[in-house]
């Protein structure tokens, strides 16, 4: 028979165990904690309020335990603006691979909602394994990369969730090379969004852009460009602008559509054909307004990579994403 696992609000009795949890791990890959971390937050908890927090304005922790033995915690940081800090998760090592961790965030998720906060976010030792491994699963997206935050030669991988709201892909929609047909529209969706975002964008840019997928030449020095189409009712709704580069990498530029599920459809179906080639890399940019656009890259496996200043239009700077498309392995986790 499986051990129930009773997740619980803070109580004032807990503190010694929640203090163990915190030093047995946490030092493992951060510095300076002592037993004020614990205290600080859980007194927090127990006020309803953080009274030292800035942008934090209250803190909650939970309880996990298994026949009334604690054997995990969460604690959280409410923040101006509706999000939420996981600061941090922990699972005694006996009782990892049960489902604690999982049921947390789950109690979390409903506290989110109740709530009306907007964002769960949270930062991992890229170190910490198991804990990578167990965000990924759980579909939270990797945002961005801290060095030596916490310790230094540590770097912090970030992420964030946005629970219920995560960008769908299109499952309606044909993807195919471009054919000669589909010029015109291309053009048209093109001229639409570019001029926004890019300086001396006109019919001859995306004319180029066509003619470079057309000549079929496979070539570095020509710049040869695939481009995909997304297809609805027999519509071109969305197209994405595909360039191999020399080293394996290949650049997505631009990807636009009608809808963002419609670019993510294309986006996913780039990455699974460079990837039967044997591409190494896809990356693009993105301008660093477009936020929702940003989260579709990042929702992909995306990582940020760089941030332009100001490369192509004055006032405007570009976001560059890129992800591996190599096959990757992960580990087991809380």
């Amino acid at each position: 028979m499986a051990e129930e696992v009773v997740i619980r609000d803070y109580r004032k009795e807990d503190l010694p165990a929640v203090k163990w949890l915190m030093l047995q791990y946490l030092p493992r890959f951060y510095d300076d904690i002592d037993e004020s971390f614990s205290e600080s937050l859980t007194e927090a908890h127990e006020k309803g309020y953080d009274p030292f927090g800035y942008f934090t304005t209250a803190k909650h922790v939970w309880i996990a335990e298994i026949e009334d033995e604690i054997v995990g915690m969460m604690s959280v940081s409410i923040k101006r603006g509706g999000s939420v800090k996981i600061s941090p998760i922990l699972i005694d090592e006996a009782y990892r691979g049960k489902g604690i961790g999982r049921k947390l965030i789950e109690t979390l998720v409903q506290f989110v909602e109740k709530n009306r906060l907007r964002k769960i976010y949270c930062s991992v030792a890229i170190q910490n394994v198991g804990t990578l491994a167990f965000f990924d699963r759980l579909g939270f997206v990797r945002e961005g990369y801290l060095e030596q935050q916490y310790r230094g030669g540590m770097t912090e991988v970030v992420y964030g969730w946005f629970p219920g709201k995560e960008i769908p892909i299109a499952d309606d929609v044909l993807i195919r090379e471009m054919e000669d047909k589909d010029a015109e529209t291309i053009k048209r969706i093109a001229l639409s969004y570019l001029p926004r975002f890019y300086s001396e964008m006109n019919e001859q840019f995306v004319s180029n852009m066509i003619e470079a997928h057309r000549r079929k030449i496979i070539s570095y020095a020509t710049k040869h460009k695939i481009i995909f189409v997304a297809e609805r009712n027999g519509e071109v709704v969305g197209f994405l602008t595909s360039t191999p580069k020399r080293g394996g990498g290949v650049k997505l530029f631009p990807s636009l559509a009608l809808s963002l599920d419609i670019e993510k459809a294309l986006l996913a179906y780039a990455i699974q054909h460079f990837k039967k080639v044997g591409r190494r890399k896809v990356y693009g940019f993105v301008p660093s307004t477009e936020t929702d656009r940003i989260r579709l890259y990042l929702e992909l496996g995306f990582r940020t990579e760089e941030i332009l200043l100001e490369p192509y239009k004055t006032g405007v700077n570009e976001v560059g994403l890129g992800k591996i498309i190599a096959e990757e392995t992960s580990t087991q986790t809380l």
